[in-house]
């Protein structure tokens, strides 16, 4: 049995989309992701994503919009602009609309917000705009209404242009080493988030890439103390039943069933920097209520790395 602290790493939104995509959905499977040169690989295994209906990894990653008046106004009505009326007041009547962000002019979404909001509700130029530039997910549009109302920006770019309410459009991603407690919390959070996690059920623990043991993270009790003798027999216990039943030729997703809440698991979480806003003030600075201790430390290993990235385009 292996006994390890908590961990929170930044992964930079700083290679095209697919590779960050791929490397997300690896955790699942604890699977080596796919070189940064090879970038084919991780195309081809996104579009099996997506052809397979993975679609919660495709939020991972967003596009960013800087729309005229006519296609924002389209975008808030939720109106093919064939069919738009200028009377026609702000209706939210399509359920994707609400995971795209706002901000002025400039708009954001996820792979799969756009993805599930054109289906709906298709906007010949920002559907045209993404499938020149993401083709494995977007169908051409061969006479888009007024391209120039949609133009797509790059993160870098809206980080520079630094507009006002910009913590609504940009995403901030973690890899967070954690119990199994602690994510069953943190996964509580649904607005504008998502988790690729760890799974139990496909990932066995009996095999040698992962030593043929447990991985549990450090409780929060003195090691001196009988607190934690009682502890620390429980979780060899729980290892111990958990190699006998893989032996016994009980899949993982069945043998799982013994493993403690202080089992480690690892998390790519990306949330909007509103909702990782939201998420501290809960989770660190108990705006509601006293936060679970290991959460609070967790949440104390984001926030430097939140602050460093945000700091210097403060308004």
């Amino acid at each position: 049995m292996k006994i390890t602290n908590q961990k929170a790493e930044l992964i930079k939104h700083d290679k095209h989309p697919y590779m960050l995509i791929s490397e997300a959905a690896h955790t699942c499977y604890k699977a080596e992701p796919y070189d940064e040169d090879r970038l084919d690989l991780a195309t081809n295994f996104v579009k099996r994503l997506y052809g397979s209906g993975h679609l919660t990894t495709l939020e991972h990653e967003y596009v960013y919009f800087l729309l005229d008046d006519l296609t924002l106004k389209a975008l808030k009505n939720c109106k093919n602009h064939n069919e738009f009326d200028d009377d026609v007041q702000d209706i939210e009547t399509i359920e994707a609309i609400k995971y795209i962000n706002f901000a002025g002019r400039y708009v954001s979404g996820s792979f799969r917000a756009w993805i599930d909001l054109l289906k709906e509700c298709p906007i010949g130029n920002i559907e045209a705009a993404l499938a020149n530039k993401y083709p494995e997910f977007f169908r051409k549009v061969e006479d888009p209404w007024n391209p120039a109302g949609a133009y797509m920006v790059s993160r870098e770019e809206l980080i520079d242009l630094n507009p006002k309410g910009i913590e609504k459009l940009i995403p901030h991603t973690f890899r967070l080493t954690t119990s199994r407690a602690v994510a069953n919390e943190l996964v509580r959070h649904r607005a504008n988030i998502t988790f690729s996690q760890e799974s139990q059920r496909y990932v066995g623990y009996d095999k040698d890439k992962f030593g043929n043991q447990i991985e549990v993270i450090t409780p929060l009790i003195d090691t001196d103390s009988s607190a934690y003798n009682d502890w620390h027999y429980a979780m060899l216990m729980a290892e111990t039943q958990y190699m006998n039943l893989r032996k016994a030729g009980l899949p993982p997703e069945i043998a799982r069933g013994v493993l403690p809440n202080d089992c480690k698991t690892e998390l790519v979480v990306t949330a909007t920097e509103k909702e990782w806003q939201h998420i501290i003030n809960l989770r660190y600075y108990g705006t509601t209520g006293k936060p679970h201790p290991q959460m609070k430390e967790l949440m104390g290993l984001i926030l430097p790395i939140l602050y460093t990235e945000t700091k210097n385009r403060v308004k």
